[in-house]
């Protein structure tokens, strides 16, 4: 899989169909779609990386999950596709931590709620109707990202960290 030793793993890739999941004459192939990109790719990556990282004495993966994933979505326009797919993804963070942590490997996620990236543009959703009364940032996903791939989090597996602003509370 790699060329050189692989420490870390950030696998940030997701995808998020904007239009209406109900009335898509296509929805099922769109859910194939959704879950394959969402689902099977960071599942399939992450039992390669951590054979890898196991190999080598361990390492760390963090995937990225969603609010969504956990409620079921943050509005009424939130597609079930994509809900589905990120509460797949942590219960994959959950099943992957357990296969690997014996082998040194540590498997967490990040569930971001609203952060301003191109895949929320175009959300319907007024910012100041969030509790932090604004989306997040990118940097405030990433610093969480980065944290979970540094020995601050060595004993930390198995976990999907929330960072939502207050949205969801669990």
């Amino acid at each position: 899989i790699a060329s050189g030793p692989i420490d870390g793993l950030a696998h940030c890739a997701g995808i998020l169909r904007r239009n209406p999941y109900q009335s898509d004459r296509a929805r099922k192939d769109r859910f194939a779609r959704v879950i394959d990109v969402n689902v099977r790719l960071p599942l399939d990556l992450g039992l390669a990386v951590a054979d890898h990282m196991a190999e080598r004495g361990g390492g760390s993966i963090v995937l990225i999950g969603s609010v969504a994933g956990r409620t079921g979505g943050t509005s009424l326009s939130t597609p079930v596709d994509y809900a589905a797919s990120k509460g797949a993804l942590h219960t994959i963070v959950r099943w992957l931590s357990r296969q690997a942590v014996g082998k040194g490997v540590l498997v967490n996620a990040v569930a971001p709620g609203p952060v301003k990236t191109n895949m929320t543009a175009g959300n319907t959703t007024d910012p100041k109707s969030l509790p932090r009364g604004r989306m997040g940032q990118p940097e405030e996903i990433g610093w969480l990202i980065a944290m979970l791939l540094t020995p601050a989090a060595s004993y930390v597996s198995g976990a999907v960290l929330d960072a939502n602003g207050g949205s969801y509370v669990g």
